[in-house]
């Protein structure tokens, strides 16, 4: 007789997995009986099973309650996935660092391993499924095929060689929506994504204490295209992103990254050597050496903030409406004898941006190409030139070169040619705000005339605006300052320069002001909100504020902070706590335990609360 779960059906099913009362007492057996579009329901409880998904199209992998574990029971992979579309929902998925957590081999990836242990493929990573909710990675994983959707939740503790949290390669599509991957390692590449001839998109993904010990803490990718938009890259290395080959196409929207490290010499955040590189609305802080760039067709660098110094280099490389700020912090990473920005590009066009100096640095040096245009840029407060170049063609129009000490604008080698118009050099550099010993610039309209700025100590708050028109190289033109907060509101203010004040209607809104956690307000402009990170998704943070989205909706994102376990979604302010296990559950600093009153190891049904965990 045929089992019922294998006669022929139209209609997708729902099965249910419990250790007795359910459709199946294995996750497995579940597994076996589906077909393409089921949804499997798995209650709470360790499954200690070495599940294969094979063949099947799209499956659903449901967790019932917080407490939902795989975790294996072989040396081989928790959950190996063939030629198939694996969505795992509200699971905890732990290899426990022996074993591999999800393996996507998809057809012609290899053989499918049989029961028992199984040798884990070079750099077996952690997860390569589709995951939405709060699930938990805990082992290694690889995709050397063609799955199409990939959504996570928490990829976590993952060790191996490389791609520790992720591995994804040879031809596939990958989608992470709404992802945390935290301290995952791998010991040479990749620590919490490793992809290699992929195609991989990020959407409001987190990446956190990812490390590598050779390059690419949180990504690495090869031979793949790569697109992120409102990522979070917090405290990865050694270099958060790294890429180092010229055939695909890489960029981000709306990311920030901070703290992230590196060997000295090499860039904390970015090292991207593409056939592009795009990024727009990027915010990088608290690194000495930020960007490394290289596209060899193209560079685009808009609306984005830059601590440290940064390098462009390859074909065409255009920065417009960027904040460009040195700020001395030397040894994360390193920082670079360039100055604040150092283009190798065949043709610059430096436009409606602000460059400043902080350590003792230049400004802008255009080392080699053929082209270099800047247009309304304001660079200032360098102690060094604040524009040199060395090479091709220099074209400046109204730029502010203010501050910068001993010189605006040096032209010290054969072969340049440079003009400018209606320029303005004022501050220290006006006493020798031109160093040009063969004669090779010249220009229309330029002045050395107080533009009414104060002299620059700091690039924290910089007003770059005076509040009336004053200057008659027509940099500053118009009324600037609405909510007097002392910013320019924008273009019609400035004559197209940079916009610095994101709400001129609000005088608490501006750039360098305290950023106030979790209130939904964007004071200091940087379009981010201070969140704490729920590194658990249980809706509760630890102790650690990062950027996101203004609502802190994304996941892995929290308003509220309290939880005294971060890696535990059982363990959050309020839960409920379980009597005499040796947890706090809900972060009061007391356990519950059983009343013993004569001392005799018989517990009675009465309970008390008591700062000894072990009762």
């Amino acid at each position: 007789m045929i089992p019922w779960w294998l006669a022929a059906r139209s209609e997708a099913a729902t099965y249910r997995v419990e250790v007795s009362g359910g459709d199946f007492a294995t996750v497995q057996d579940a597994i076996d009986a589906s077909v393409g579009g089921d949804v499997i329901e798995v209650g709470p409880g360790i499954w200690a099973e070495d599940l294969v998904v094979a063949g099947k199209g799209t499956l659903t992998i449901v967790g019932v309650g917080r407490d939902t574990r795989l975790t294996g029971s072989s040396a081989g992979y928790v959950v190996v996935v063939v030629d198939s579309d694996l969505v795992l929902q509200d699971l905890v998925v732990d290899g426990g660092d022996v074993r591999g957590g999800i393996r996507i081999a998809g057809t012609g990836g290899g053989p499918l391993p049989g029961p028992g242990p199984s040798p884990a493929p070079p750099g077996g990573g952690g997860l390569a499924a589709a995951m939405i909710g709060a699930p938990v990675i805990g082992g290694g994983g690889t995709l050397p095929s063609s799955l199409t959707t990939l959504r996570v939740g928490i990829v976590r503790g993952n060790a191996t060689v490389e791609g520790a949290g992720v591995r994804a390669e040879t031809d596939a599509t990958v989608a992470l929506t709404d992802s945390v991957l935290s301290d995952n390692f791998s010991s040479t590449e990749g620590g919490g994504l490793f992809a290699e001839r992929a195609s991989v998109t990020l959407q409001d993904a987190t990446f956190y204490r990812n490390h590598a010990g050779l390059m690419g803490g949180a990504v690495r990718l090869v031979d793949a295209g790569f697109a992120s938009a409102g990522g979070r890259w917090i405290g990865n290395g050694e270099t958060a992103v790294y890429s180092d080959d010229l055939t695909s196409a890489v960029s981000f929207v709306r990311d920030g990254f901070e703290d992230n490290v590196a060997a000295t010499g090499q860039p904390t955040d970015l090292f991207l050597h593409a056939s592009s590189v795009g990024l727009t609305a990027t915010h990088h802080t608290g690194g000495g050496y930020p960007l490394d760039l290289l596209g060899a067709s193209s560079v685009s660098l808009f609306q984005s903030y830059a601590e440290g110094e940064s390098a462009l280099r390859g074909g065409t490389c255009t920065v417009e409406q960027a904040y460009l700020i040195d700020t001395a912090l030397d040894g994360i990473g390193g920082t670079q004898a360039h100055g604040t920005l150092l283009s190798e590009c065949d043709d610059l066009t430096l436009e409606q941006s602000f460059v400043c100096g902080g350590d003792g640095e230049g400004g802008v040096e255009l080392a080699s190409g053929v082209l270099h245009t800047l247009v309304h840029d304001t660079i200032v407060g360098h102690a060094s030139a604040g524009v040199v170049v060395r090479s091709g063609g220099l074209s400046l129009d109204r730029v502010l070169l203010f501050d910068n000490d001993p010189t605006g604008l040096s032209i010290p080698d054969l072969g340049v040619i440079a003009t400018g118009t209606h320029n303005n050099f004022f501050g220290t550099s006006q006493n020798a705000p031109l160093v040009d010993p063969f004669g090779q610039y010249s220009h229309v309209g330029d002045v050395s005339e107080d533009p009414g700025l104060a002299p620059f100590s700091t690039c924290d708050r910089v007003q770059v605006f005076p509040p009336s028109p004053t200057s008659a190289a027509g940099i500053q033109v118009g009324p600037s300052d609405n909510d007097g907060d002392g910013y320019c509101a924008g273009p019609q203010c400035a004559d197209g320069s940079l916009p610095l004040d994101c709400d001129d209607t609000d005088g608490s809104r501006s750039p360098g002001l305290l950023e106030v956690p979790n209130d939904g307000i964007d004071q200091d402009c940087d379009g981010f909100e201070l969140c704490w990170f729920d590194a658990d998704g249980d809706g509760w943070g630890g102790g650690l504020l990062v950027s996101g989205d203004l609502l802190c909706a994304a996941f892995g994102l929290a308003v509220r902070s309290g939880d005294c376990a971060d890696v535990d979604p059982g363990t959050f302010p309020g839960a409920t706590e379980l009597t005499g296990d040796g947890t706090d559950q809900n972060c009061d600093g007391a356990e519950t335990c059983f009343l013993d009153n004569d001392d005799d190891g018989a517990r009675t049904a009465a309970t008390l609360a008591s700062a000894d965990a072990d009762c």
